[in-house]
């Protein structure tokens, strides 16, 4: 007991340590909003430097939850690294080991009191070239019964209306704790399917469609008079499907090679009892800087 009391005491005088000032906070501040590009993202670590967030600029995507060290942010050229180094558990060096991969550092750390700001170039970027949440008025969306009729959505200007009360709209949504703007889906049901279908013309000089389906937030523990649901990834003739588990939290992938001359696509959510829950698809097409 001794032992312990001794170990908080140490901790309680040494937490006063990693106090980030507020002039820091405003200099890195200064620093993004002058030096920052269209497309940047700024990482948070370790995802509790979270009071940072109250001073970064406006307009710039800030990520820092339980799995943003680990993100590929395929999306984003460049990568500001705001980090605590001295907060505990901050591990910089295995942080830098593991992040560094396929990424090159731009110039050197700047350090303001006890915040870090770095910069890289993000070599796991890959080039988006269609987007279902961005070009959602392009995308058709259709109930499809187990015979396989089709029973058109309508498009209202801003989601498309189905029958048995189902809508297809776009919404910032978290996945086990990852923000993702989602096609916010579900299913009828007793067999009925959800689809979305692209067009050959909507994905042209696309090289791969990505499918990334999971349960919206606390939908995710949900194991009770529900049933698990099949996400199924169709182009041209190729298919590939994956069920999601009742309960499970995770995003999941498919990915299929797509022509780049374009091939019609769909993406297809089945779930017999659906139950009180909403499904958070993306779907993508991406294009190789291979």
């Amino acid at each position: 007991m001794a032992l312990v009391a001794l170990a908080c005491l140490v901790f309680q005088f040494w937490m006063p340590s990693t106090h980030v000032a507020e002039s820091d906070y405003r200099a890195v501040a200064k620093v993004l909003s002058e030096e920052s590009k269209a497309g940047d993202v700024v990482l948070l670590h370790p995802w509790w430097t979270d009071r940072a967030r109250m001073y970064l600029p406006d307009g710039l995507q800030v990520e820092g939850h339980l799995t943003s060290d680990t993100a590929d942010f395929k999306r984003n050229a460049r990568i500001w690294v705001v980090a605590e180094p001295h907060l505990p558990r901050a591990a910089m060096s295995r942080f830098l080991a593991q992040f560094s991969e396929r990424r090159s550092e731009i110039g050197a750390p700047r350090d303001f009191g006890n915040l870090e700001l770095r910069l890289f170039n993000n070599g796991r970027m890959v080039p988006l070239t269609f987007s279902a949440a961005r070009q959602l008025a392009d995308v058709a969306v259709s109930l499809r019964s187990p015979d396989g009729n089709r029973t058109p959505c309508r498009w209202d200007g801003s989601s498309h209306v189905c029958d048995f009360g189902q809508r297809v709209t776009v919404a910032t949504h978290e996945v086990f704790y990852a923000p993702y703007r989602c096609l916010m889906m579900s299913a009828p049901g007793n067999g009925t399917s959800t689809e979305v279908e692209l067009s050959p013309e909507s994905v042209r000089g696309s090289q791969q469609m990505v499918l990334q389906f999971g349960l919206l937030g606390e939908s995710g523990f949900q194991r009770e008079d529900v049933s698990d649901a099949m996400f199924t990834l169709k182009v041209a003739e190729k298919e590939v499907t994956e069920t999601l588990v009742a309960g499970d939290r995770a995003m999941h992938t498919l990915t299929l090679p797509i022509a780049p001359e374009g091939e019609p696509v769909r993406a297809r959510l089945t779930v017999d009892k659906p139950g009180d829950r909403t499904f958070c698809v993306v779907l993508e097409g991406e294009r190789s800087t291979q």
